[in-house]
């Protein structure tokens, strides 16, 4: 491990994906884990739904 390289990539990856800032996502949970749950801040539900479908698109 070096010092969350690795949860930074994630967090820069969902950003991109979903395009978002990346100061939007924080990592709630798992943090040496390979099972990681995010915190995105200001989005709605509906909105979130909507990006990962068209993820699902594409």
């Amino acid at each position: 491990p070096e010092k969350g390289k690795a949860n930074k990539a994630i967090i820069a990856l969902l950003a991109k994906a979903l395009r978002l800032r990346k100061s939007q996502i924080t990592l709630a949970a798992g943090e040496t884990s390979p099972h990681k749950r995010f915190w995105i801040a200001d989005e709605t539900s509906d909105s979130l739904r909507e990006k990962l479908q068209r993820l699902e698109l594409s």
